[in-house]
């Protein structure tokens, strides 16, 4: 999820330093290791390439100049011809510039090929862009706000730009990391300095009454899969049965009452451990698992109702604009989760049913979410049950992988604002 307050989970006291010992019931376990962990994969390799991060287009390019991400070379659908707006600068900000006109304000990683593509699509409608990382903050970011009236006013600036902000039209909360510090501070200044930070620079932008995607307290309500799952099924949606429980003897009843049950992790489900970043995918529990359910004690452990599956569905939502992509599976562990075997997989536009369409019209709008990445199964009987929801979703490797023109769709969100 992203989120620019980096940590949604500390608005609701869950933020805190595991203890380890107490009385638990694990001890029967073979391994306290949760269950989900219990198949652990070498996660994908992520190293990036070599880039230069360009001040002037913000964005990352090559070594030669040339722009570094795949995402801006589409095929398959055509590319939406660029809608100039009336109230678009006609030049973009440059360095020691001030961008007065409407802006929208990107926060986002230096390398990103998504937001690469989202930035030189607002290039091509004229529109100017203030792209930041979060990580700027306070070296190379600076900040002058001030409350008069009851409204807040003044500015953002880089060493290359700055913006107004009562200009910024819309804010695209795509990813950014976190607020970084002197290391000549000590670990109690650093974090007393990150959270002053997170509350006076995030504070500020949140109360900005401009379009968000998404607002980083929408996301915060969001991040919660058991309140998406209540609220998809209040919309009208599918979805799976589910129990979440640290009791053995519970999670060993619902077992029982499923044809087949698979675990899943509720937020990320990488790990690194000696030293290797390895990842727990969603998988199903073999008779191993079930002889052994103890190790459900030592978290709350989420098993669900193994859907059958025709395929599965990544809908993106993008302001008005959908984008309904059948993902269909080739292996039977890219079946299960298709994220463990990314060659094995094609996809396709599907259609969808007028009653999921309605239902996620609601849950959107119940969520005040401006844009989404909803998973679903499609049942070989054709029913569509919603696995989850993502405030914050990747979209570029869609967009290469089908022509999609999701990046022009968020240069359009974004540019039109709350218009």
């Amino acid at each position: 999820m992203a989120s620019i307050l980096d940590d949604p989970l500390a608005s609701v006291g869950l933020r805190g330093t595991p203890r380890a010992g107490g009385p638990s019931s694990a001890t029967s376990c073979s391994t306290t290791r949760p269950l989900v962990l219990r198949s652990l994969h070498k996660a994908p390799d992520r190293d990036l390439p070599e880039y230069v991060y360009d001040p002037q287009r913000q964005i990352a390019t090559n070594l030669t100049g040339q722009p570094s991400g795949p995402y801006l070379k589409k095929t398959g659908l055509p590319r939406r011809e660029p809608t100039p707006t009336a109230t678009a600068a006609t030049t973009r900000a440059g360095a020691g510039k001030r961008c007065s006109e409407v802006t929208v304000l990107v926060l986002a990683r230096e390398f990103d090929p998504t937001a690469d593509a989202v930035v030189g699509a607002l290039a091509e409608r004229q529109v100017p862009v203030f792209r930041v990382d979060l990580s700027d903050f306070p070296s190379r970011l600076r900040l002058g706000a001030e409350l008069r009236d009851g409204r807040w006013s003044g500015r953002l600036w880089t060493d290359h730009r700055e913006v107004e902000l009562g200009s910024v039209r819309s804010i695209w909360n795509r990813n950014p990391s976190s607020y970084v510090f002197p290391t000549s501070m000590t670990a109690a200044e650093q974090d007393f300095a990150y959270r002053e930070a997170k509350l006076g620079l995030g504070g500020v932008l949140a109360s900005l009454d401009v379009l968000w995607a998404n607002h980083p307290n929408r996301c915060a309500d969001a991040i919660f899969k058991p309140y998406q799952w209540r609220v998809a099924a209040e919309c009208g949606l599918l979805v799976a049965d589910t129990i979440i429980t640290n009791d053995p003897a519970s999670a060993l009843r619902f077992v029982d009452r499923q044809d087949a049950t698979i675990t899943k992790a509720l937020g990320p489900s990488g790990i690194t451990e000696d030293g290797q970043q390895k990842v727990a995918y969603t998988r199903r529990l073999m008779a191993d698992d079930v002889a052994d359910l103890g190790c459900v004690s030592v978290t709350a452990t989420t098993l669900q109702r193994f859907v059958p599956k025709a395929f599965e569905v990544r809908l993106t939502v993008i302001g008005d604009e959908w984008f309904p992509i059948a993902i269909h599976a080739a292996t039977e562990g890219s079946h299960t989760d298709w994220r463990s075997d990314p060659s094995a997989l094609t996809y396709k536009f599907v259609s969808m049913p007028v009653t999921v369409m309605d239902g996620v019209s609601r849950y959107m709008k119940h969520m005040n979410l401006a844009y989404a990445g909803l998973d679903f199964v499609v049942t070989p009987d054709e029913r569509w049950v919603m696995l989850e929801a993502n405030s914050g979703p990747q979209f570029g490797w869609l967009e290469a992988a089908t022509g999609a023109p999701m990046a022009a769709a968020m240069a359009d969100l974004l540019m039109k604002g709350n218009a």
